[in-house]
């Protein structure tokens, strides 16, 4: 998958409560068992992906979207978004 690349389907938009732990493909700090967050999936180069996020990165990486105009790669990954409440970088 090709960061900036758009994909050629993508799934709609959820927004679950987790059953089970998961990373966050924001700032890569853990998704509680229990806690709402964001799920949205695509097909890119012919494989499908699913993208976990809190809800407080999902709005920064949807902002830095807008201000830069796509999806930026960083150092051959994606930024890595830090929320205060999450992690550090």
């Amino acid at each position: 998958m090709g960061y900036g690349e758009p994909a050629t389907y993508y799934f709609p938009p959820e927004t679950p409560k987790a059953r089970k732990e998961h990373q966050c493909n924001g700032c890569y700090t853990p998704i509680a068992v229990g806690e709402v967050h964001q799920k949205f999936s695509g097909v890119w180069e012919g494989t499908i992906c699913t993208c976990r996020m809190h809800t407080d990165c999902w709005t920064e990486y949807l902002r830095l979207i807008e201000n830069e105009g796509e999806c930026i790669e960083y150092e051959g990954s994606t930024k890595h978004l830090v929320h205060p409440t999450h992690g550090e970088e």
